[in-house]
């Protein structure tokens, strides 16, 4: 069963469990929908809530030491190698490419950590350049991290992190 639950987007089932889809289409560029939620410190988070953060329950990081539980459709976006969306430094999630009615909205959960604490092991995108393993965005091959910073769809103090390495030759 699906619902349309806000701005042309809504939640349904898909491979890996619940997923956000398109209920209109989205041309390249198109602001999607915000992130909203519930922010805190890294410092902040007891056992359980730690046990969580490393496990399934993965916020979008905002800075260094700040994350964001988010609330809505949003919480609820999956991972893809060639995601069809991006987050924009100011949490809103946009059309990277266009977007067909019906279809699986998805972000790079790369470009939204630079902690080196959570990994996703067994990525199961389905895309043909899979990476299988899902870690920072500093991990991300130079060639994806100019694709992705080149649309803005990098937060600002990971963009600051890169931006040395990416001066250099290529890896």
């Amino acid at each position: 069963m699906t619902a349309v639950t806000t701005g042309g987007v809504y939640l349904g089932q898909c491979p890996t469990g619940q997923g956000v889809f398109a209920a209109s289409q989205f041309r390249a560029g198109d602001e999607i929908m915000s992130v909203t939620g519930r922010a805190f410190d890294i410092g902040d988070l007891d056992a359980e809530a730690w046990m969580a953060f490393q496990d399934d329950v993965y916020p979008y990081q905002i800075s260094p030491t700040r994350f964001l539980y988010a609330d809505g459709p949003a919480a609820f976006i999956n991972h893809s190698c060639q995601p069809n969306c991006g987050v924009r430094p100011d949490m809103v999630i946009v059309a990277l490419r266009p977007i067909a009615a019906g279809s699986h909205l998805t972000i790079d959960y790369s470009t939204i950590m630079a902690e080196d604490v959570w990994t996703m092991c067994g990525c199961e995108c389905g895309e043909q350049e899979c990476r299988r393993i899902v870690r920072d965005f500093r991990y991300l091959p130079r060639a994806v991290q100019r694709r992705y910073l080149e649309a803005g769809v990098v937060p600002a103090f990971v963009a600051r992190e890169c931006s040395n390495a990416l001066a250099g030759p290529p890896a």
